[in-house]
């Protein structure tokens, strides 16, 4: 089963404890993996199909509800969105899924050794 890991990124997922004790952020990261066994990445509906499954996993990923935010909210959470997201894509090391990630083709792609 063909399966990528997305990880919510440590920085943009920081959460400040109220606790005088705890004066540093707390740290949380979030796994979710994205099944893509059923898509032909080589075609652009299937890429995009790809990419709108990473967006729903790093919006999940980072706590992005319909709920009221604080600007400052808003903008972690997007930061957080937007890092996983790219982390995702460079995990795919595809061609079609980054160009269409990127409005562009890749300059280089890098090939991942099998564990």
């Amino acid at each position: 089963m063909k399966r990528i890991m997305l990880f919510a990124v440590a920085a943009a997922m920081t959460i400040a404890l109220a606790s005088p004790a705890m004066a540093e952020p707390m740290t949380i990261r979030t796994q979710l993996s994205v099944n893509h066994a059923d898509l032909n990445l080589s075609e652009a509906n299937d890429a995009s199909a790809l990419l709108r499954r990473f967006r729903g996993a790093a919006r999940m990923a980072c706590g992005d509800t319909p709920a009221k935010r604080s600007l400052t909210e808003m903008t972690r959470i997007r930061a957080c969105t937007r890092t996983s997201m790219e982390h995702a894509v460079a995990r795919a090391n595809n061609a079609m899924v980054s160009e269409l990630y990127y409005g562009r083709r890749p300059a280089i792609t890098v090939d991942t050794v099998a564990n």
